[in-house]
């Protein structure tokens, strides 16, 4: 069932984050997570610098090209 596999993936996550692995691998597990529970979806996790631009942190599927494409693009109001 969907619920019992969401809640060990969020313990599985929880511990992650409690035994201090680093933050970048702990964003491909939930990364990689998404995608196996969406077909034909691809996710990635990005954050938002002071200078309100984009930072890829975790698409472990994109091609380069498309997380160098993103990296660094601004983010205005009901853009991004």
């Amino acid at each position: 069932m969907f619920t019992d596999d969401l809640t060990a993936f969020q313990i599985t996550i929880l511990e992650s984050i409690a035994n201090g692995s680093p933050l970048l691998a702990t964003l491909d597990r939930i990364s990689q997570y998404v995608e196996s529970q969406c077909e034909h979806v691809r996710c990635a996790i990005a954050f938002v610098d002071a200078e309100l631009k984009l930072r890829p942190a975790s698409a472990p599927t994109l091609p380069p090209h498309y997380k160098g494409g993103i990296d660094g693009v601004p983010i205005y109001p009901y853009i991004g």
